[in-house]
């Protein structure tokens, strides 16, 4: 007969067996195949496919469940690095051509003659780049174009406070999203590749260099 203490100390093994493996699925999904939002609903289809199977499985067991069960699993689109790549030189040539960028109209679009306009030439430059250089350009752009739109005084009082404030640190950059994500590297290149939309949200809310520090960039 098994002891009450027997029995609790086992369903106390088991529920952390369960809760590292299901840390393990969620690391695998979201390196294999992102497109899969791990959750509730995905991880017992996972334990009821894999049965006893799950609080040992390593990744091979995982991609074998997935290639053979008959659950239908909602996927996110996750976009080619050649749309990416559209999206964020899109972006930067609306940043750059508009009034607030600069003043000099460099990056006019509009044409003299038959020759290819400024922002034209920019844009042919930029589809040579990868989505990491155009990441960083589209920082730099969104730095400036946030100081063009300061007046003399404010940026006075910018240079001011500078001298004053204690620099943003990672302590000040949350360790995890608010649904509970580590707020690391891997994430937030991950965002910058993927979802351009909250990777800029982010680096409104707490700054390009607390961003950029997290990221690993010097």
């Amino acid at each position: 007969m098994v002891s009450r203490f027997e029995r609790s100390k086992q369903e106390a093994a088991y529920e952390a067996q369960i809760a590292t493996q299901s840390d393990a699925l969620k690391r695998w999904l979201e390196n294999r195949h992102p497109e899969i939002k791990y959750g509730e609903a995905v991880l017992k289809a996972f334990m009821e496919d894999m049965g006893g199977s799950f609080l040992y499985a390593a990744d091979a067991d995982f991609e074998y469940s997935l290639s053979t069960t008959r659950t239908n699993f909602s996927r996110r689109r996750i976009p080619t690095e050649k749309e990416v790549k559209a999206d964020l030189i899109d972006e930067i040539s609306s940043l750059i051509a508009s009034k607030n960028y600069g003043r000099d109209g460099k990056y006019s679009p509009f044409r003299n003659g038959v020759e290819p306009s400024e922002l034209d030439k920019e844009r042919t430059r930029m589809s040579f780049w990868d989505v990491p250089k155009l990441t960083e350009r589209l920082q730099e752009v969104i730095r400036k174009q946030e100081l063009n739109t300061k007046s003399i005084g404010e940026l006075q009082q910018m240079v001011a406070n500078s001298h004053e404030q204690t620099v943003v640190s990672n302590r000040e950059l949350p360790l995890y999203t608010d649904d509970g994500k580590p707020l690391d590297a891997d994430y937030l290149n991950g965002l910058a590749r993927f979802d351009k939309a909250n990777f800029i949200r982010l680096v409104k809310r707490w700054g390009s260099e607390a961003i950029d520090r997290r990221r690993g960039i010097r």
